[in-house]
């Protein structure tokens, strides 16, 4: 209890730290301004999405022009184009993993103990669907940092996704307890109604993606689990209007896309059979997104 009570603390403060540094005005700033306003703009892309995402590239490129081999700026534009691919922003995730993983190999090179890089690598794996590697680097981030919150809530969701919701359910819930008011809340809390859906707790996983809707508006991967807890619910009308309400939003995520670019999976996922009922043709039985 005392160490979670002191990575609790500590991760409240590098939120905060963050929030006052990013706020603060600067007439002419240098190049660690940038860097703080840019992760200060990273960390908020939990509850504005991709709108952070580009305000902290844009103050990331700056800083770049000013010291082009700053680690950091290197790391944040990882995290940026990472953050793009695996949260459904863009319709060339393929490039965006690429540039952020080359990125992040460079800084976990000349710096291996900077668990920012690991985090941001082990989500780029999560896209891959290479789910030990991702395991292994959300492992190595709490190693070097045990307020690392945020790593304990996506190990929790690998761990759901390798089939094991409950101890996963368990890391989710204690990211939450860590850090119950972090710019992440949104995203953690649908990870905690992700294991909900595969323990097939319907309605408790829905109340879960509800809340996670209610911080984070439109969030392409919560209202994807929305669609696949409807369908499983019996709900078909509710489900193909929540998708489409998606689709207008995000074009890009046609059905085709959705099929062909998050084909792998479990084929006892509760999730998977969710969005088949609504993707899927009947003849070939085409494979379907994967959390």
């Amino acid at each position: 209890m005392q160490d979670e009570i002191v990575n609790s603390l500590a991760r409240q403060l590098q939120v905060e730290v963050a929030r006052i540094e990013g706020n603060r005005p600067a007439t002419d700033p240098d190049v660690h301004a940038l860097i703080t306003k840019a992760w200060a703009e990273i960390f908020q892309s939990g509850r504005r999405g991709r709108d952070a995402l580009e305000q902290a590239r844009k103050l990331l490129l700056t800083a770049r022009e000013q010291d082009p081999e700053n680690m950091h700026v290197q790391l944040g534009i990882g995290a940026y184009h990472v953050n793009m691919a695996i949260q459904l922003y863009s319709s060339d995730g393929a490039d965006h993993l690429a540039k952020g993983e080359g990125l992040l190999r460079s800084v976990i090179e000349r710096q291996p103990t900077i668990p920012a890089a690991h985090h941001f690598m082990g989500m780029s794996h999560v896209a891959r669907n290479q789910l030990s590697q991702a395991k292994a680097a959300f492992e190595r981030a709490v190693e070097l940092n045990p307020s690392h919150a945020p790593s304990y809530a996506q190990l929790g969701r690998v761990l759901v996704r390798l089939g094991f919701p409950k101890q996963g359910l368990e890391h989710v819930l204690y990211a939450l307890r860590l850090s119950p008011r972090d710019p992440g809340l949104a995203i953690w809390t649908a990870f905690a109604g992700f294991a909900e859906l595969e323990l097939e707790r319907f309605d408790k996983a829905l109340a879960h993606f509800e809340r996670a809707l209610s911080l984070y508006p439109g969030q392409p991967r919560t209202v994807l689990c929305v669609v696949a807890t409807h369908a499983l619910l019996g709900d078909m009308h509710e489900a193909r209007r929540r998708l489409e309400q998606l689709q207008r939003t995000l074009p890009h995520l046609t059905r085709e896309v959705l099929v062909n670019r998050f084909g792998k999976g479990r084929p006892d996922s509760q999730y998977r059979k969710g969005l088949q009922l609504v993707l899927s043709p009947p003849p070939e039985g085409l494979a379907v997104v994967e959390n």
